[in-house]
């Protein structure tokens, strides 16, 4: 989640170099709201799914899961794809420090790219002169 966050945000921020005041404050708007949507989805949202299994009881936790579990033995397309990523996420999950580092230095490395990107937006070149 951070990963796609923090892409949109940096593709709204293009919106700032802009010397087109609407689209700057459409650009300042929707990163505001894309890092206060994450803030929510990292802080609250997982308080709320805990404040809501507190009220159900083990039995109804347990034939949920029963549910799960049937409808996913029973499924005849996406199974491959269900194995692939359940895999990817254990692999993940199992090897924690090192998915850890990778996302570092990719992040580390489009920071850096970043300030090597020579871009402008002038509405005016965008025009020829006839």
């Amino acid at each position: 989640m951070f990963l796609t966050a923090i892409t949109t945000v940096f593709g709204f921020s293009s919106f700032m170099i802009t010397d087109i005041p609407p689209m700057r404050d459409f650009g300042l708007l929707c990163m505001l709201g894309i890092a206060f949507s994450f803030l929510l989805s990292l802080t609250l949202l997982p308080a709320i799914i805990v404040l809501r299994d507190r009220r159900k009881k083990k039995e109804k936790l347990e034939d949920h899961l029963e549910k799960m579990r049937r409808r996913r033995r029973d499924a005849r397309y996406g199974v491959f794809i269900d194995r692939g990523l359940v895999r990817v996420a254990l692999v993940a999950n199992h090897h924690h420090w090192p998915v850890a580092i990778i996302t570092v230095a990719l992040v580390a490395f489009s920071v850096f790219a970043l300030f090597n990107v020579r871009t402008g937006a002038d509405i005016r070149k965008m025009f020829q002169r006839i």
